[in-house]
């Protein structure tokens, strides 16, 4: 069985991609496309602890100038 996923991250760039950037797995697929702008992709790493049990996506009608709060990630704790 596979390893479940423990954290998600996401990588935004003026240019293609994703990048290499370990120990992160991307998918590659822009999750941006078709609505101009930068290139954004998810990432994740896997692992038996701590696993991910749910995810909230949230869409705004226009560009937000932070995140919003609650979130976890490696900037975070």
């Amino acid at each position: 069985m596979a390893a479940p996923i423990q954290q998600f991250i996401n990588q935004v760039d003026d240019n293609p991609g994703p990048r290499y950037q370990p120990p992160w797995e991307f998918l590659s697929i822009d999750t941006n496309t078709g609505v101009g702008g930068k290139y954004i992709y998810i990432g994740y790493t896997l692992g038996e602890e701590n696993p991910v049990t749910s995810v909230d996506f949230v869409a705004y009608s226009q560009a937000q100038a932070n995140p919003p709060s609650g979130g976890v990630g490696p900037d975070k704790t």
